[in-house]
């Protein structure tokens, strides 16, 4: 087999790597490599040296490849190189490698495809075709098996249009366009293909288009009971450059699949025998199909997004240890902010408040309370309140005390925070071994406004 050409470590063409076999055809294989110098992994095609006998047909595969490699389409496989190895002499073709399924094993997997997800399909590839018949390309081998779908950069499913090893390059109105070999799938060629003198134009790929759309909707091609009936390519190739002839509901009828009646009209045009009464363009026959089915005509895929196939992937639960789990919830979780009963400005006004009333409370003790000695230690006079009239006098520390001791003597009306107001402070003559009380003090102080507490307002 093709596939069994190369070999896992082998290197190809001097600097492609091979790593394993992707799949392999009559043409050739694909393997997957990787680039030595860059280490980027890519798809490599290998052609079998029979495919292009000729050292021309060698050459034009190689120019066909450079102008299919100057496209830059979302929905176009990049082709990234191409050439013949010296020592095989087989021609090769090197493009981006893709990670999904082609439609062909897409379909064999799950069968027919909904006629919104087969609008959506189209349209993407026939952007594709539309870009590469505006540069005069042909695809001429447009089929499921050449149409792979795949994963965007952001996780949307999209389209790419495979194989260019057997595009032409075209120019209007030359005798290019003409050419004398038939490449392409028997089931999916138009009636030109099969002529003696080839003519290839854009219309071959439409007429391709609707073959596809035919397979994509019920599951099969159209030509299958041909095929079931024992025909070879030969005598398929005969029947099919007369052009379908059955209705396309009818034929898809007894394949167990049902289509609108509107179908065969949509389906006669575009595999019409002369492709100038084809549709125009691969987005305008869309555009009919999508009118057809009765679905709206998008280009975004109905279901599921994946994510990159760069990003790692988490490791399992039981791998992770326990402090693994603790940084997983820290990272996951959002920061809790403090949660403070008073913002900080009106907590530190509270706080001086209460500072200020502490500190003239000790004050108003302290000056409220008299002293029993001056300051300097040298005693003072007695200090006491004059006289009413008619009372006798106390004597001084250096007169003889009377005969009969006088009345007590009632000291200034400072009373005691715990007294009562009309309850005076009875003082006693003092004696000399004591020392005299400080002067007395004003009755009353007045109250600071400091001490009054502010008010606050909530923020």
């Amino acid at each position: 087999m093709a596939s069994n050409l190369l070999s896992r470590g082998d290197v190809f063409a001097g600097r492609y790597k091979i790593e394993r076999a992707i799949g392999s055809g009559g043409m050739g294989a694909v393997f997957e490599a990787e680039h030595l110098e860059t280490e980027r992994r890519v798809a490599l095609k290998v052609l079998l040296p029979q495919s292009l006998i000729s050292d021309t047909a060698r050459e034009r595969f190689k120019q066909e490849a450079r102008v299919a490699g100057k496209i830059r389409h979302p929905h176009i496989v990049d082709v990234i190189d191409a050439g013949v190895d010296d020592p095989t002499k087989m021609p090769y073709l090197v493009m981006e490698l893709l990670h999904g399924e082609d439609l062909g094993s897409r379909i064999d997997r799950l069968g027919p495809i909904s006629p919104e997800e087969t609008v959506a399909l189209l349209a993407q590839i026939a952007s594709a075709l539309d870009c590469l018949h505006e540069r005069s390309i042909v695809h001429r081998d447009l089929k499921p098996e050449n149409l792979f779908l795949t994963w965007a950069e952001d996780g949307a499913r999209t389209m790419k249009l495979l194989d260019f090893g057997v595009a032409k390059v075209i120019a209007e109105g030359s005798s290019s366009a003409y050419t004398q070999d038939a490449q392409g799938t028997p089931v999916y060629m138009a009636p030109e293909q099969f002529a003696e003198q080839i003519r290839i134009s854009a219309a071959t790929d439409i007429y391709a288009l609707g073959m596809v759309a035919f397979t994509l909707l019920t599951g099969k091609h159209y030509w299958g009971p041909e095929i079931a009936r024992g025909m070879n390519v030969f005598m398929l190739a005969r029947v099919a450059e007369a052009g379908p002839k059955e209705a396309a509901t009818r034929r898809a009828s007894r394949q167990g699949a049902t289509l609108p009646p509107a179908f065969d009209e949509w389906f006669s045009i575009i595999t019409a025998i002369a492709p100038g009464e084809r549709y125009p363009t691969a987005t305008d026959a869309v555009d009919a199909l999508a009118d057809v089915l009765g679905v709206p005509l998008t280009t975004q895929l109905p279901s599921g997004r994946r994510s990159r196939t760069n990003e790692a992937e988490p490791p399992p639960p039981a791998s992770r240890g326990p402090a693994a789990d603790e940084k997983s919830a820290i990272a996951s979780t959002p920061p809790i902010p403090l949660q403070r009963p008073y913002p900080f400005w009106r907590r530190r006004t509270a706080m001086t408040a209460g500072l200020v009333i502490v500190a003239l409370a000790t004050v108003y003790a302290l000056l409220g309370k008299p002293s029993a000695t001056l300051h300097s230690g040298e005693p003072g006079p007695a200090l006491t309140a004059p006289a009413a009239p008619g009372t006798p006098k106390l004597p001084t520390s250096g007169e003889p005390a009377a005969s009969s001791p006088p009345p007590p003597t009632v000291s200034s009306p400072i009373v005691s925070p715990a007294a009562s107001s009309s309850s005076p402070i009875v003082t006693t003559p003092p004696s000399a071994s004591t020392s005299p009380p400080m002067p007395s003090r004003p009755t009353k102080l007045p109250v600071p406004a400091t001490t009054k507490r502010p008010k606050y307002t909530r923020e």
